[in-house]
């Protein structure tokens, strides 16, 4: 009787004209509009993702972690904090977005948070693995693109805090003087540990704080005689 009763309302409200028929048409454009703003969120996400994985992979800040509680700190001050804020600014509207569907209606809030999250962060991180980046940056050099390559090479080539990675050039008492791949030389006050490591052309990454135009080191460790992938070019 109650599901008869509320048609009958629907039905004499429409007669009436207090409420109007919609042309399904209107319907059908909701529907295109809802799939193809969530596939641009969709892929917009999981495309910055995969970049915050590739360029932190290729970048200094791969380097931090082995540098304990310190070297993490630093890591997180170091982040891309503006590309990660923007991952969550698109996150939380493509959640929004697909919370307003039948996909996830009525479902726990966390329930689909961690959904859409392990989804994304699991397709991004497979995309990070993928030549797809490699080929980008291969793309915007052949095709002349260079504000491609310029984002690109900001991010690769980006500076961790308190990181230096160079070839020793000379040794002193009490200090060296580090090489990078651009001749940028670094003098460095070695720690009581270091002082008898070290030699010329010895390839090192130097974790420690820049006190008036000299590096006091926390941690040094060598690498060899090559300089490390991820130094800057």
């Amino acid at each position: 009787m109650g599901n008869n009763s509320i048609k009958e309302n629907i039905l004499a409200d429409i007669k009436s004209g207090k409420e109007k028929m919609r042309s399904k048409y209107i319907f059908y454009l909701i529907s295109v509009f809802w799939i193809i703003s969530s596939v641009i969120l969709l892929v917009s996400l999981m495309f910055l993702i995969s970049f915050l994985i590739f360029s932190g992979q290729k970048s200094e800040l791969n380097l931090l972690w082995q540098f304990g509680i310190s070297g993490f700190i630093n890591l997180i001050l170091s982040l891309p904090w503006l590309i990660i804020s923007g991952c969550i600014l698109v996150f939380l509207l493509l959640h929004q977005l697909l919370r307003d569907k039948s996909i996830l209606y009525k479902r726990p809030i966390i329930y689909t948070l961690l959904i859409l999250l392990f989804f994304i962060i699991g397709s991004g991180t497979i995309m990070a693995k993928t030549s797809m980046h490699e080929n980008i940056i291969n793309l915007a050099q052949e095709k002349n693109f260079p504000e491609v390559s310029k984002i690109y090479q900001k991010y690769i080539y980006r500076k961790a805090r308190g990181i230096y990675v160079g070839r020793i050039s000379q040794v002193g008492e009490g200090e060296i003087v580090v090489r990078d791949n651009k001749g940028h030389k670094t003098t460095v006050n070695l720690n009581k540990e270091s002082k008898n490591e070290l030699k010329n052309n010895d390839t090192v990454i130097i974790f420690g704080k820049n006190q008036r135009g000299k590096v006091r080191a926390i941690k040094i460790k060598q690498i060899g005689n090559k300089l490390d992938k991820n130094e800057r070019k």
